[in-house]
């Protein structure tokens, strides 16, 4: 596998993509501890549409792909990552009360890019208990 020529799919199709696509992007810029040499390419999408795109690229050309959250749990190695990392921070980071119905109880919906930090804020800011027992857990939701 030429993986330069596999990823030469995604600059041919950057026009697609209403995300991010960084090149070369170093990971020590994404990881708690700060470590890790260079992704080949690093996506940053804002719609199901680039996942998509994401999806379609490094299937079709069999390109690895590492999804990578807030990067807490991480530690990445000083060579980097060949292929794609799928980096999900400015996709899916809202947090919606669903009221109580007749059929069932009242329920959060959290999106998978939330950190843990703004879904404890906004618990204590709206009155909700039970996530006390998250408090000092870093990383994102997802």
């Amino acid at each position: 596998l030429d993986l330069t020529l596999a990823l030469s799919w995604f600059r041919e199709n950057a026009h697609r993509f209403a995300g991010e696509l960084l090149w070369d992007e170093p990971l020590s810029k994404h990881t708690y501890y700060r470590i890790g040499g260079p992704a080949d390419l690093m996506v940053l999408p804002r719609s199901e549409e680039d996942l998509r795109l994401v999806h379609e690229g490094c299937t079709s050309h069999s390109i690895p792909l590492w999804i990578l959250g807030l990067g807490s749990n991480v530690l990445a190695l000083d060579h980097g990552w060949r292929g794609v990392v799928l980096k999900l921070s400015q996709l899916n980071s809202s947090i919606e009360e669903i009221p109580s119905s007749a059929h069932s109880p009242a329920r959060i919906r959290v999106g998978s890019s939330v950190s843990v930090t703004r879904l404890l804020r906004q618990a204590g800011k709206s009155g909700w208990a039970g996530f006390e027992r998250l408090a000092g857990v870093p990383g994102s939701v997802g």
